[in-house]
Parts: structure tokens; C-alpha cells; sequence
């Protein structure tokens, strides 16, 4: 289930974010002649809040945590 955050993100901040935990050291490089699709990506969390709920972890820390895990699992999965 995807609830999200509440808080807005780019495109760009999420690729630098990704860079960051795999190690990549090439560079990112954006087609600026395609359409920018939808403007605001933002999920309405206000149920969630109403239940007091909030999110435990960063997105930065829960792609770190799932691509440790895919590190350590890479071999069992299906190629």
C-alpha cells in the first residue's frame, strides 16, 4: 500500500536521492523536450493523520534499506 508522506518530492530530488545510495557516479541527464506529465505528485495523507499516523522512515532511508536488501539477495531472486 502506498500512502505516502504528505510532503512533495521532484523528480529530480528523488534521482539524486537514488544516486546517492547505489554509489553512481555517471551522470543524470533529463529530456527536457518531453512533457513534464503531471505538475504535483503529492498523496492526500490527512485520513492517515486523523489516525495519528506518520511515517516511520525517509524516503532516502527506505531505498537505502531496499537496496541493501536487494544486494544481499540479488543471487535468490529470478533472473
Amino acid at each position: 500500500m502506498n500512502i505516502g508522506t504528505g510532503s512533495d518530492i521532484t523528480i529530480n530530488d528523488v534521482a539524486q536521492i537514488i544516486e546517492e545510495v547505489v554509489g553512481f557516479c555517471g551522470e543524470i541527464v533529463f529530456n527536457i523536450s518531453m512533457p513534464d506529465g503531471t505538475k504535483k505528485k503529492l498523496l492526500d495523507v490527512s485520513k492517515m493523520e486523523s489516525f495519528n499516523w506518520k511515517p516511520k522512515i525517509t524516503l532516502q532511508d527506505g531505498l537505502k534499506d531496499t537496496y541493501e536488501w536487494f544486494l544481499k539477495n540479488k543471487n535468490k531472486l529470478r533472473g
